[in-house]
């Protein structure tokens, strides 16, 4: 169930904003 919420999540925000959010989350996911 977890990981169909992720896809959902994921889905969504490549919708509506991808290039803000892969911005936002790289720096962090990197360090």
């Amino acid at each position: 169930m977890l990981d169909e919420l992720v896809f959902v999540f994921c889905d969504t925000v490549a919708k509506l904003q991808p290039k803000v959010v892969v911005m936002e989350n790289v720096p962090g996911l990197v360090s």
